[in-house]
């Protein structure tokens, strides 16, 4: 734990301040001048005396103890590692936890709230890799994830219905856990939580993880779904509210469906800057939101006319749509037709014509038979970064991730320039 951080928090002290404020020693106490009598007996001047903070003293340390007994130790490992399947929870319509636990049995790596793991799975003899958000606090042997059984497109439904085929004992590939959309537990800026359908998931594991280290950090989720239907454990979420006064809980609901509001629901309608100005007290926030890609684009531009500082919102895609990148692109260049653009292959050698109906370099590079590795396919995991050997590109999306000088993320990248190298 980052005690520095939480200079406020009896529970954050370092176990070696714990131990000195055990006792007290009386011989630091002055002694009395030779001018004053009597003076105390010598016998006595080194005696420890009981502290009366140390019962509580001796708690907080038992809890911080109990606290790192909770957190993996085990290192991040590269590729994939098989998981199996130990749990499944119904969560809401559509919506499943899984439960996993190594094969190997050996130590987990820990995370942070906001981070996903990759999986890699084999359908029908086509190989897929998709990202799934962590949605549970920290545990020494086990992660979670929640997976919607969407409609979104062929591939997102191919791989989370196959979840959804999952049962007990099932084994998968999994990576390491990853991601930069992270919350930091000791930042004293209060934040904000904006969920829209199943992009609730990184955040319920920002607000359980609060809850499990006792984090002072003020907690306000805005939790948005069609109907109370699909929220995903909303009593778990009440009864974290009710015992921790800074996590705050808003329920909204477009369709209420004939639940009762101010039960099953707290607003009716959906996330807005007015419901935000309505309901947060007026000072400095930090916003991070997940979720539809046009709820995420609408409260953002809001938070920003608002004048919410860039640095102050976070936000995290689980997949791209190419279409609409390309939409982008051509409306960002003012013409109707796209010049179609070379892109050569330093490492595997052979070139390719990119034009507009290629969509992103990782499509036309992969229809062409140029494997490049990917996962989120929204630019912020990171797993297809590949060195830019000449030209430029742009990420009409916008880019989460900065890949570094001379890298760039294929999956949400399209050509800038009239002539690409890549090393591939």
């Amino acid at each position: 734990m980052d005690t520095a951080k939480n200079k406020g928090n009896p529970l954050q002290f370092s176990s070696a301040v714990l131990a000195r404020r055990d006792t007290v020693i009386s011989a630091e106490l002055p002694r009395p001048s030779s001018s004053r009598s009597p003076a105390l007996p010598s016998a006595v001047r080194t005696e420890m005396q009981p502290n009366p903070l140390a019962p509580a003293l001796s708690r907080a340390r038992e809890h911080v103890a109990e606290l790192e007994a909770l957190v993996p130790k085990g290192e991040p490992w590269q590729g994939y590692r098989q998981f199996r399947v130990v749990e499944i929870i119904d969560d809401a319509d559509r919506q499943r936890s899984f439960s996993l636990e190594p094969v190997d049995g050996k130590e987990i790596a820990g995370f942070k709230p906001g981070q996903y793991l990759m999986f890699r799975v084999n359908i029908d003899g086509t190989e897929y890799v998709r990202c799934y958000s962590l949605s549970d606090a920290q545990r020494p042997d086990r992660y979670q994830v929640t997976v919607k059984d969407a409609y979104a497109n062929d591939e997102i439904r191919s791989v989370s219905h196959y979840f959804h085929g999952l049962t007990a004992g099932a084994v998968l590939d999994v990576s390491a856990p990853k991601g930069q959309f992270v919350f930091d537990l000791h930042d004293p800026t209060p934040a904000v939580l904006l969920a829209g359908g199943v992009g609730v998931t990184p955040l319920l594991a920002m607000v359980k993880e609060v809850a499990r280290t006792g984090s002072q950090r003020e907690i306000h989720l805005y939790y948005g779904a069609a109907t109370p239907r699909d929220f995903v454990r909303p009593d778990e979420l009440r009864a974290i509210a009710a015992e921790y006064p800074n996590i705050k809980v808003h329920l909204i609901c477009s369709r209420p469906d004939g639940f009762a509001a101010g039960v099953d629901f707290d607003h009716q309608g959906r996330i807005s800057l007015d419901l935000l100005k309505q309901t947060l007290p007026k000072q400095r926030y930090e916003f991070y939101m997940c979720g539809p890609a046009g709820m995420m684009s609408s409260l953002t531009t809001g938070l920003q006319q608002h004048g919410v500082s860039a640095r102050d919102i976070h936000s995290e895609a689980f997949a791209a749509a190419p279409s609409v990148v390309l939409s982008k692109r051509e409306n960002a260049m003012g013409v109707a037709n796209v010049q179609p653009v070379q892109v050569y292959f330093a490492r595997t050698g052979g070139s390719l014509e990119w034009d507009p109906s290629s969509k992103t370099l990782l499509d036309v590079a992969n229809s062409k038979g140029k494997k490049i590795e990917s996962g989120c396919k929204a630019g912020s995991c990171g797993m297809c970064c590949v060195d830019l050997k000449s030209g430029s590109v742009e990420y009409p999306s916008g880019s989460q991730l900065d890949p570094g000088a001379g890298k760039i993320l294929p999956c949400i990248a399209v050509p800038k320039s009239d002539r690409l190298e890549l090393d591939v």
